[in-house]
């Protein structure tokens, strides 16, 4: 079972930084019941079933349809024109935040950089703290974290929280 756990883990971190919504439905699909008896406590996850479902997600990764595209470009285009309000809360920064790299970067039909992915993220925070903003920008490329979405997302978190 260790070993099954720790080829799960490098499963997991494969798919962590380049999808993590897929990451996300590999730790709730795999995740064993709890153990019992002299192993009670202890959390497995199941690698063979981890494996499978990488395989079945690189394999069906072919082309996908038009209406696919589109979907996932008119998302874009409508989380872009939907600003989010002076001091609104820090989880619907968050919630919007989240949903553009996690569902919607994975999915466009064309490859961001990852500074550009920076900027929208960043951009999505209430535009009266475009200071803020500009400042976290430079941050972020000086610390050279520009792909590092998850770690852009809490730091403008905190500002939004703040305001």
């Amino acid at each position: 079972m260790l070993v099954w756990t720790r080829i799960f883990a490098a499963v997991y971190r494969s798919a962590l930084k380049n999808h993590p919504a897929f990451a996300r439905d590999l730790r709730e699909t795999c995740a064993l019941p709890p153990a019992t008896g002299a192993l009670a406590g202890s959390k497995w996850l199941d690698d063979p079933r981890a494996y499978h479902l990488m395989l079945f997600k690189l394999m069906n990764a072919g082309e996908r349809p038009r209406s696919d595209k589109n979907f996932y470009t008119n998302i874009l285009k409508v989380q872009e024109q939907s600003k989010l309000g002076a001091h609104c809360l820090a989880t619907e920064y968050e919630a919007k935040a989240r949903a553009y790299y996690e569902n919607i970067l994975p999915n466009l039909p064309y490859k961001v950089d990852p500074a550009d992915a920076m900027d929208t993220i960043i951009e999505m925070m209430p535009i009266e703290l475009g200071s803020d903003q500009r400042r976290l920008r430079d941050k972020f490329v000086l610390a050279g974290v520009t792909d590092n979405y998850h770690y852009i997302m809490s730091e403008c978190r905190k500002v939004v929280f703040a305001d």
